[in-house]
C-alpha cells in the first residue's frame, strides 16, 4: 500500500539535537529520515517538561492546562508507590492529531507513543506496562492496543 503525503512524527524521548548530531553516523535510518524530511533542532519545552505532558502537547497543539495531561502518573495516594500512568487517550481533554485523522477517515499508526492506549489509531502498539501483580505485559498491551495488529505482528515474528 502506498500512502500519498504521509506525515511521520518521530520523537526520541530525552534526546536532543546535539545528541543526534554527535552520533548520526550510528543512526543511518534517522539520518535518512532527516535527509528526506524536516528536523526540528530546537524545541521550547512546556511545563512540566515530562514525557507524557510533552508528547500530548505535540499531538494536540495545546498546553497541559488545556489537554489535561499534567504529569506522567496520576495522583493516587491510595496506591502508594505504584499509581496508574496517563496511558489512556480518554484522559486527554482536547482532540489529538489521531482523533482528527480518524474523523477524516485517514489511517494512522503509533508505536509506543505516550497516552495512546485505546486511541482511534488504525495500527497501534500503545505505551503501557503492567503495574499490578495480577497483570502481565501481554494482557495490558492486547487490551490497550490494536489487538489484531498485535496478533499479526506476533505471527510475522514467528514466521521470521
Amino acid at each position: 500500500m502506498t500512502i500519498k503525503n504521509p506525515l511521520v512524527i518521530v520523537s526520541f524521548d530525552a534526546m536532543g539535537a546535539e545528541d543526534i548530531a554527535e552520533h548520526i553516523d550510528l543512526m543511518p535510518n534517522v539520518a535518512a529520515l532527516i535527509a528526506r524530511g524536516t528536523h526540528v533542532k530546537k524545541v521550547e519545552g512546556i511545563y512540566p517538561t515530562l514525557t507524557y505532558p510533552s508528547h500530548t502537547t505535540i499531538m494536540t497543539g495545546v498546553y497541559p492546562a488545556k489537554h489535561g495531561i499534567v504529569n506522567n502518573t496520576k495522583i493516587q495516594p491510595e496506591l502508594g508507590d505504584s499509581p496508574d500512568w496517563f496511558w489512556y487517550a480518554r484522559d486527554i481533554e482536547t482532540p489529538t492529531l489521531f482523533d482528527l485523522a480518524h474523523n477524516k477517515g485517514l489511517k494512522t499508526a503509533a508505536f509506543l507513543w505516550p497516552v495512546s492506549a485505546k486511541a482511534p489509531i488504525t495500527w497501534n502498539i500503545a505505551e503501557i506496562f503492567p503495574n499490578r501483580i495480577w497483570t502481565n505485559q501481554y494482557f495490558v498491551s492486547f487490551h490497550a492496543s490494536s489487538p489484531y495488529f498485535l496478533f499479526d505482528m506476533n505471527i510475522l515474528h514467528i514466521q521470521l
